[in-house]
């Protein structure tokens, strides 16, 4: 965990990235937020060739919910289990500095 939240610290358009447990740590919620499809597709990238097999060795994931307009590139990188896609209509964020 903590060596992928290091090297994705250094991708640009990555907006956010933080891993959440639950409280007998049974379960984990990874939230990310990407400039772009291209700023995803480039985590995607660097996640598959450093870390995708320490990763799954290490925890099953259930789902993946993708929020906002991704490209169809980026809809086809995902992968499949449980995938979720809806598409931005209206809302703000705001973050602290």
């Amino acid at each position: 965990m903590n060596s992928l939240v290091a090297e994705t610290s250094k991708e640009t358009g990555t907006l956010g990235y933080e891993w959440n447990f639950t409280a007998d740590g049974a379960t984990c919620y990874i939230y990310e937020r990407f400039e772009d499809s291209a700023a995803a597709l480039t985590h995607l990238g660097m996640f598959g060739s450093m870390f995708a097999e320490q990763f799954l060795d290490a925890c099953e994931p259930k789902a993946i919910t993708v929020m906002g307009n991704p490209t169809d590139e980026l809809r086809d990188a995902i992968p499949d289990f449980s995938k979720v896609v809806s598409t931005y209509a209206a809302g703000f964020a705001r973050f602290a500095a």
